[in-house]
């Protein structure tokens, strides 16, 4: 198996993070947007790569990159806040172990943060993984996007 290697995204990365966050949303989130291209343009909109160059630039946002040989198969990132705010797999990466790295990766730095606890926003393709991994629905769900998301959350460990 191949190994995923998870580390802080560089702005030379923007465009394959990019192209990996536009594939994931259009192939992997059928059951959410359901080929809706007005769905799928919106929730699409803010991940250019001058749009994550700024999240990278961002000093309240922590964005990951997953790493299998040299290609971009998954894009994470994080609010300093304590929110998760992308865990997305590229297709050609699918059910190698990514969203699972992202996510260990991600709940270790918040961690770090200090925070006890972190939250999420899901969709109901993530919403299996969310649970596998110990999250848990908190609320009403939200939308965005002109999709359904799950409120979530998950304490964390510290030194995880």
């Amino acid at each position: 198996m191949q190994t995923v290697i998870v580390r802080p995204m560089r702005a030379a990365d923007a465009k394959a993070a990019s192209t990996t966050l536009v594939a994931s949303i259009g192939e992997l989130c059928a059951a959410d947007h359901r080929n809706d291209p007005d769905v799928i343009r919106a929730w699409t909109a803010n991940k250019t790569p001058n749009a994550i160059r700024r999240w990278i630039g961002n000093p309240r946002t922590v964005l990951v990159l997953a790493d299998i040989e040299g290609a971009c198969a998954g894009v994470g990132g994080l609010s300093t806040d304590g929110e998760m705010l992308l865990n997305y797999v590229h297709p050609d990466h699918r059910f190698r172990g990514v969203s699972r790295a992202i996510l260990c990766d991600l709940e270790r730095r918040l961690a770090g943060f200090g925070h006890a606890e972190a939250r999420l926003t899901g969709t109901a393709t993530a919403l299996p993984f969310y649970r596998s991994a110990g999250w848990r629905e908190t609320g009403a769900l939200e939308s965005g996007f002109g999709i359904d998301g799950f409120v979530m959350a998950k304490a964390l460990r510290r030194g995880a």
